[in-house]
């Protein structure tokens, strides 16, 4: 059983992440797609709660919450109907760190984008990052994980992804044994940490969900042609931006 959900649940995200990349193919016009008024009106909620709406732009459509931060060009993926939250750290330089948090089918993802100094490379922040799991599971086994080569659309993706690393763990909390995945890179002057956990049931399906999650994420920040298009309200609406 658990195999057939997470072929579903790898079909339903690779749809999700994936399906706009087909956008990226050279086209005489971007093509506008409806999006449900519901899910809009719920990512405007997330915005309006960070007090800095300025710096966003509600891009949902496709059953996805889609948040894009202007100054990054990261876009934040949602799941509709969860306990989703899109931060601005109050003590930052404005626009300069933000973060999207919320469960994604079999795991829970938290992103933080943070503008840094020349000086701040991939490789120092990785270790950061790790160092940050061992303080907080001081128990965390570091485990090895191989890619999936039956993978093609990782495969292609993760050719023209910017660099990253990433590390995985097996932790022990209160519910149990989980796994939990960090993963850091380095887009221009923006750093990009992604952090994934969940039940350790569920760490064979997740391998491959959260590569094409961080994978798609990092092509739609730096890929211009997945940058914002044009959306159109369910019920005849104007366009949105």
């Amino acid at each position: 059983m658990s195999r057939f959900l997470a072929r579903g649940a790898a079909a339903a995200l690779l749809a999700l992440c994936v399906g706009g990349l087909a956008h990226a193919k050279p086209a005489t016009k971007p093509v506008a797609k409806p999006v449900n008024e519901a899910t809009r009106l719920e990512a405007d909620k997330l915005i309006a709660a960070t007090a800095a709406p300025d710096l966003f732009l509600n891009e949902t459509r496709d059953g996805a919450i889609l948040i894009r931060h202007k100054a990054s060009n990261f876009q934040c993926l949602f799941t509709p109907g969860e306990a989703n939250s899109l931060m601005v750290p109050a003590e930052a330089p404005r626009g300069a760190e933000i973060g999207c948090d919320g469960p994604a089918m079999l795991f829970h993802t938290t992103y933080f984008i943070e503008r840094v100094d020349a000086g701040e490379t991939l490789d120092k922040r990785f270790a950061e990052a790790l160092d940050a799991v061992k303080t907080r599971w001081p128990n965390a086994l570091k485990i090895k994980v191989v890619g999936d080569t039956n993978q093609d659309v990782l495969t292609k993706l993760a050719a023209s992804a910017p660099p990253s690393r990433t590390g995985w763990y097996v932790a022990m909390n209160d519910n149990g044994s989980a796994f939990t995945r960090v993963s850091v890179a380095r887009v221009g002057d923006w750093l990009v940490t992604m952090r994934a956990a969940g039940p350790l049931e569920s760490q064979k399906s997740a391998e491959s969900l959260t590569e094409m999650l961080w994978l798609t994420r990092l092509m739609v920040m730096t890929d211009p042609a997945l940058g914002p298009k044009p959306i159109v309200a369910a019920q005849g609406g104007q366009k949105k931006r």
